[in-house]
């Protein structure tokens, strides 16, 4: 979470990999968040990645970071004791909600609240938003100005967009 150099920023935005994480990449640049919801952090790659480059809106209030994932029940998976350590290191206020998709955004829809940027990778195809889990939840998951990062299958290229747009693309589609 340091400022970078314009060469670390052109490095980021047009050289650093995964090609899928790019508008990933290109958003933390750009945009600056508190709140962070991440929907499968798999071996913690991409988390370590967002941590460089993530812009704190408020420098005083504490990252707020919350995982869903199923953790070690999934073979090359970062099991809950190893997430929890990776993030208690970076010093954010983490969330860590194991289980199936349904259920665990119930649990943080009702208990840990909304986030400014959500990364749902391989759980909502932009061209049918109404059929994603996800979808039902956006309200109670997501600040209405906030930002969510998807695809439709793990290892997609992710497609950045404000929530907002998301939920009048998932309204026109259940019209």
């Amino acid at each position: 979470m340091a400022k970078l150099s314009w060469f670390s920023k052109l490095y980021w935005k047009h050289l650093a990999g995964p090609k899928s994480d790019k508008s990933l990449h290109k958003l933390l640049l750009e945009q600056s968040f508190n709140s962070i919801l991440e929907i499968g952090i798999g071996n913690g790659e991409r988390t370590q990645r967002v941590f460089k480059l993530l812009t704190p809106k408020d420098p005083q209030a504490t990252i707020r970071y919350t995982v869903v994932d199923a953790f070690e029940s999934v073979p090359g998976h970062l099991t809950l004791k190893q997430a929890h350590k990776m993030l208690a290191e970076k010093g954010v206020k983490s969330t860590l909600v194991p289980g199936d998709l349904t259920a665990a955004l119930a649990r943080v829809g009702n208990t840990v609240g909304q986030h400014e940027l959500i990364i749902a990778e391989g759980i909502l195809d932009l061209s049918a938003p109404g059929q994603s889990l996800l979808t039902p939840w956006l309200k109670k998951v997501a600040h209405s100005d906030g930002w969510i990062l998807c695809s439709g299958r793990e290892g997609q290229v992710l497609t950045a967009m404000k929530v907002s747009d998301l939920q009048v693309a998932a309204a026109k589609q259940a019209a």
